[in-house]
């Protein structure tokens, strides 16, 4: 029977436990959702100048292609032009006015004259795009380094004439990032990197510490887009947050705050925890059946076979203990095998006096024979 009422309490309390099992999925959701919103913000607040500097370079552009002496000045005056802006902005490597096909009009640092630059895939995504376009340079050809390229259309009307380009120098994006984890505690045991759309490292920032490695580039290829993206790498986790989407991306890694059984840990009671309150309430159900339901009736049968041999019966430590209904049906199998046994004495009585009378009678009629 205990047995049986155990396996009922469990199917009662089963979608209880069904509940609480969601319950505790739910809160080790919360705590993952809540660990990749502070990477998120941590890896937001670690690119703000680099951000800062992409926006203001995206800005510049856009005022030069949009003044409308652009497309009239000689190349003497845009020379000149240039040359302030170069010195306005320290960290552009070149900056560069070039017609649609790629001849350069104008550019700093100068270049002879009727120059024409190699078409790239840069300069092919622009025009396809035909809208701001940045991407990696492994060797400018008016700077000579490697830099990460930015271009904006220049239009005449509706129509498309040329370009105004300017690039950034990885090694200055590589200070930058190593400026940035240097002034921010968080980011002492994390890596940075600048990537293109295709994976391709930009600039990072030195390794530090016990900094997991960054992702590799199959891994980050196909998870680009405009949110931040949360990778697993070995030792650590990994965030993915877009510079400027499509073509420029941030990736920073970190080691966990805590080992990572304390991590397990953590997770496995968050789960654990909603399972254990349903196995100890179907502990206290059967408890309870037990020690007020299973015992005295225990009890209460023990009573009755003394009650049907005739014997005294006290009440035991379970009966006393036991609910106000079967200690009232105790009463009352007492009172009812009291009622039995009177009734039983009186019958055993009455038998006597017949068998009295009946040698009385038998005695007295063979007397008279």
């Amino acid at each position: 029977m205990r047995g049986r009422i155990a396996l009922l309490l469990g199917l009662a309390i089963l979608p209880a436990g069904a509940i609480a099992m969601q319950v505790g999925f739910n809160a080790a959701s919360a705590r993952q959702s809540a660990y990749e919103e502070s990477l998120s913000r941590r890896a937001l607040e670690s690119i703000a100048t680099e951000r800062r500097t992409i926006d203001e370079l995206r800005e510049m552009l856009r005022v030069l292609a949009t003044t409308p002496a652009l497309q009239q000045i000689e190349a003497g005056d845009c020379r000149d032009w240039l040359s302030d802006i170069s010195a306005r902005y320290r960290y552009i490597a070149a900056i560069s006015v070039s017609t649609d096909d790629g001849l350069i009009l104008c550019s700093i640092p100068r270049i002879a004259a009727n120059t024409r630059v190699p078409d790239s895939d840069l300069r092919r995504r622009a025009r396809a795009r035909d809208a701001f376009t940045m991407g990696y340079t492994e060797h400018g050809v008016l700077s000579g380094r490697s830099v990460l390229g930015a271009i904006e259309p220049i239009r005449d009307g509706d129509r498309r004439i040329g370009f105004v380009g300017a690039s950034i120098p990885t090694t200055d994006l590589a200070a930058l990032l190593e400026r940035s984890r240097n002034t921010n505690n968080a980011l002492r045991n994390a890596r940075a990197a600048i990537m293109d759309s295709r994976g391709r490292v930009i600039a990072e920032s030195a390794p530090a510490g016990k900094a997991p490695p960054l992702p590799a580039p199959e891994q980050v290829a196909d998870r680009f887009g405009g949110e931040p993206v949360f990778l697993k790498v070995e030792g650590g986790d990994a965030v993915i947050v877009p510079l400027y989407a499509p073509d420029v991306y941030a990736v920073m890694s970190w080691a966990p705050d805590q080992p990572a059984w304390r991590r397990i840990g953590e997770l496995g009671f968050t789960i654990a925890a909603p399972l254990l309150i349903w196995l100890l309430a179907i502990g206290a159900g059967w408890f309870a059946v037990e020690v007020f339901v299973a015992r005295p009736l225990s009890s209460l049968e023990s009573a009755a076979r003394s009650f049907a041999r005739g014997e005294e019966v006290t009440d035991p430590p379970a009966l006393l203990s036991a609910p106000q209904e079967i200690r009232s049906l105790r009463r009352t199998m007492a009172a009812m095998a009291k009622t039995l046994r009177g009734r039983e004495l009186r019958l055993v009585e009455a038998l006597a006096e017949e068998r009295a009378l009946l040698r009385e009678v038998h005695h007295r009629v063979k007397n008279n024979l």
